[in-house]
């Protein structure tokens, strides 16, 4: 039953905005358009968000409003809260990379505009750029909290099974009663009602236990199936939690 609730009350992928990354230096400025690109595509893979990068913004703002948005630093101010608001976004992902000496300083940042507030944190020290197109998958990861997704599939097969295992042992329990019931009154009864009782009891028993064992192998099938399925399944239904809390994608 909580499984259709929250099915039922699935929306759509909440947008998310990758902004560009702030550097220390002109050098790095490529490097982080190429990295920027690369996170982009690492939280599309993830089928969790709508991704907005610098070309949907600059066709949803200008060129010039985009340049002042995206000159704020702090996500609490209200810069930040209107390029949110002018695309649609609750989710920014704000970052910076910077050099000192041979290394790379790499840091993201993913803000809840709903609440002004960063709600996770990722950062790296690197040897070079090697290491840092390499870091930006494990980066997005920690970044958006990716726990296990499970396919809804199997869940919902495994309820089902529940239930149907339920109904099953109901209606023989209720067979096993009207046996013992029968079998105190045969003495009492005429023949055709015992045979009509009898008949209604035998139906009880041989349809509790059929969906009593049709409950109990769709059970062990959603069990196998859940504990076999990938833990980022590319099923179209799956079941997660992200920074919003619990989600249902279909």
């Amino acid at each position: 039953m909580l499984l259709l609730v929250m099915a039922g009350t699935a929306l759509a992928r909440e947008k998310l905005v990758v902004l560009e990354l702030t550097t220390s230096d002109d050098a790095s400025s490529k490097t982080a358009r190429l990295v920027q690109e690369q996170v982009a595509t690492e939280l599309t893979s993830r089928e969790r968000y709508e991704i907005i990068g610098q070309s949907e913004l600059t066709a949803l703002l200008g060129i010039e409003r985009q340049k002042q948005l995206l000159g704020c630093s702090d996500e609490a101010s209200t810069c930040m809260a209107e390029l949110s608001g002018a695309v649609g976004a609750r989710w920014l992902v704000m970052g910076t990379l910077g050099r000192a000496g041979a290394k790379l300083r790499f840091d993201l940042k993913l803000v809840d505009s709903a609440a002004s507030k960063t709600v996770a944190r990722a950062g790296r020290v690197l040897a070079n750029d090697d290491e840092l197109f390499a870091a930006v998958p494990e980066m997005v990861r920690a970044l958006i909290g990716v726990t296990p997704r499970f396919p809804v599939a199997p869940l919902v097969l495994g309820g089902v099974g529940v239930v149907a295992a339920v109904i099953g042992s109901v209606l023989l329990g209720s067979a096993v009663g009207a046996n013992q019931t029968l079998n105190r009154d045969r003495a009492t009864i005429e023949v055709s009602t015992a045979q009509s009782r009898l008949k209604e009891q035998q139906l009880s028993y041989w349809s509790g236990f059929g969906v009593l064992v049709a409950g109990g192998a769709a059970l062990v099938g959603g069990l196998v199936w859940f504990f076999v399925s990938p833990a980022e399944t590319p099923a179209s239904a799956w079941l997660g939690v992200g920074p919003s809390g619990v989600e249902v994608r279909w």
